[in-house]
């Protein structure tokens, strides 16, 4: 991958992990994946508003799409369970993030959310994304809850925006 240095570039370091490990995040504005300028420097400090935080693990290892909903499925047990905005099941455990999973046709769709009421609630409520995107390949992302309802389209813009990075390999997809 290419990361135009107009872009937030940071990598991260995890200690034992294998030799072959990679990790990276780019922090931009949301929809167009705009890079903090001089222009836009106050919404970087705002909370979430549009921000969205993007990151990428490459483990070394093979995972595949079932070990990461067995992974996120671990995390509904024992919670309750109701029905949740924009056809998400809602999984609720006190003290926890709002767990939110996709419908039947979908039910690897997977979105954890900070609570934005209640004794645990946060002044900026975010949510979390997690998926497959090629082999041992994770990206992960976080954004404002309020974008909870575009998280589809959300998917969609992440997956051009890395795939318009990439220098060689495969086009990156969602495979969970």
């Amino acid at each position: 991958m290419e990361i135009p240095t107009r872009c937030f570039f940071s990598p991260l370091r995890h200690e034992g992990r294998g030799p072959d490990a990679v990790d990276f995040s780019l922090l931009s504005l949301l929809p167009n994946f705009e890079p903090m300028t001089a222009a836009n420097v106050a919404e970087f400090n705002m909370g979430w508003h549009h921000q969205i935080l993007i990151s990428i693990s490459y483990e070394g290892y093979r995972l595949t799409s079932t070990q990461l909903v067995q992974i996120l499925n671990h995390y509904s047990d024992h919670a309750q369970i109701q029905n949740g905005p924009y056809g998400y099941k809602l999984f609720i455990k006190p003290g926890f993030d709002e767990f939110f999973r996709g419908t039947l046709e979908n039910p690897s769709d997977f979105v954890s959310c900070k609570p934005a009421t209640g004794p645990v609630s946060v002044p900026f409520p975010s949510c979390e994304r997690t998926v497959l995107i090629g082999q041992d390949i994770i990206a992960g992302y976080s954004f404002s809850r309020a974008y909870l309802d575009q998280t589809q389209s959300i998917d969609t813009k992440v997956i051009g925006f890395l795939n318009g990075l990439r220098t060689a390999g495969p086009q990156f997809r969602i495979i969970q």
